[in-house]
């Protein structure tokens, strides 16, 4: 492999996992699936890439491609790639739980609101926002004269260590 695809590997798998990690699911999945087609010298680079691909497809909701992609890598010949990918399947492959409404907050919809008109009030019209911001208060005074305070402690200090170790010698 030439440099320059090398070059372009590392640029699908970086945009790949900043897009995953940004909640980009199909961004990532496109851009991770480039660079898996991409074929580098490094078993490593295209392992990590695989792994970030299973990871994206379950992000999306592709469970299944998410395990087909992982039962292949479970034939990998690193045996903690191997590893990875078995205790990966074991939890995409794992009954979905139901949860309880109560632990689920209901976000409403604004399709039905009309334009213009809000179910929703920020605050009442009658309260005035405050035309000058707070005053913020001038601490530099009271953190030199904290900073002067260590300085005069740390040169007492050193003063005394250096007349002990004269009068010992």
């Amino acid at each position: 492999m030439s440099s320059e695809e090398q070059k372009i590997f590392d640029d699908y798998y970086r945009a790949g996992r900043e897009a995953l990690e940004n909640g980009q699911y199909r961004l990532s999945i496109e851009y991770l699936e480039k660079a898996d087609s991409l074929k580098v010298s490094s078993l490593r680079s295209q392992t990590d890439v695989k792994m970030w691909l299973v990871t994206a497809y379950q992000a999306a909701g592709n469970v299944e491609e998410a395990c087909t992609l992982c039962e292949e890598l479970t034939r990998h010949p690193n045996a903690d790639t191997r590893k990875k990918a078995q205790d990966l399947l074991y939890i995409l492959k794992a009954p979905r739980l139901e949860r309880p409404a109560n632990w689920l907050s209901q976000i409403p919809s604004i399709e039905n609101v009309a334009e213009g008109s809000s179910q929703y009030l920020a605050a009442k019209s009658s309260q005035k926002m405050p035309t000058q911001p707070p005053a913020i208060a001038d601490t530099s005074k009271e953190s030199s004269k904290q900073e002067n305070t260590f300085i005069w402690v740390a040169l007492v200090a050193v003063v005394l260590i250096l007349l002990m170790t004269i009068s010992l010698s």
